[in-house]
């Protein structure tokens, strides 16, 4: 007769048995679910490959392909149609910037000359004034040939009437004043050339008029007091307005 271990050991080794075989059947039961799942993913990726490949979409996608090629190759063909028609524009504008280059460059030339023109005339007109109203000309005697002749200056007397019979304008005796500066060594105050002195003593006997004694209704400046001004300007390198005004070319 079986003792009560012996019964204790035989449910012990039932309910093992029994655990076993509820492992085994979850085991085959997850193995058989896992090859179904693959095979079905299989199945789905095979047919939806061959689907993709007959639908109408992947075929149109091939169509809109050709179709941008043959746009490319349209493009490509217009490009080299049309290039030699660019080039001929280029060159066209090439001429054209070429002419207006040539031209402006005839116009420049023109102003250049027509400005040294204008300066040459106006280099004649001053030198006539220096002759006319500081220097007079005689000859130097008898037998000598018309080219020696020598150049003597004014008194200050007539070069103060000739200022008011030909009517001098404080504008004009600036051109003589900046003009002997620019063709002669520096000037100052305290050393500046005789004819510098000469257009000084003449045009302060002039200032000292009355306005109603002065036929020369043009001489309305301190003509002398504005010349000194200038001269003690140019001793000390100092720069005035009207400098620029004359084209006055400072001596450093």
């Amino acid at each position: 007769m079986l003792s009560y271990f012996d019964w204790v050991l035989i449910f012990v080794i039932i309910q093992q048995c029994q655990a076993f075989i509820r492992v085994s059947q979850h085991d085959c039961n997850q193995y058989k679910i896992r090859k179904l799942h693959h095979s079905s993913t299989a199945f789905f990726i095979s047919s939806s490959s061959s689907s993709a490949l007959s639908s109408p979409l992947y075929g149109q996608r091939n169509n809109d392909d050709n179709h941008d090629k043959q746009d490319n190759n349209e493009g490509t063909t217009a490009m080299t149609t049309t290039t030699p028609s660019r080039k001929s524009d280029a060159i066209t504008l090439q001429r054209q910037a070429e002419a207006l280059r040539s031209e402006a460059l005839m116009m420049e030339k023109m102003l250049n000359d027509t400005k040294a023109e204008k300066i040459r005339k106006e280099t004649e007109k001053i030198e006539h004034w220096i002759e006319q109203l500081l220097l007079v000309d005689t000859a130097a005697g008898a037998g000598s040939s018309s080219s020696s002749e020598v150049q003597i200056l004014n008194t200050k007397e007539r070069a103060a009437q000739i200022m008011q019979e030909e009517r001098f304008s404080a504008e004009q005796i600036n051109k003589i004043f900046y003009y002997i500066c620019n063709t002669s060594s520096k000037q100052s105050i305290d050393n500046h050339s005789p004819l510098i002195e000469l257009l000084l003593e003449a045009a302060c006997k002039v200032d000292c008029l009355e306005r109603e004694k002065n036929p020369n209704k043009r001489w309305n400046h301190r003509v002398e007091r504005d010349l000194r001004k200038k001269l003690f300007a140019m001793g000390w390198n100092i720069h005035l307005e009207d400098d620029d005004d004359y084209g006055f070319e400072r001596f450093n």
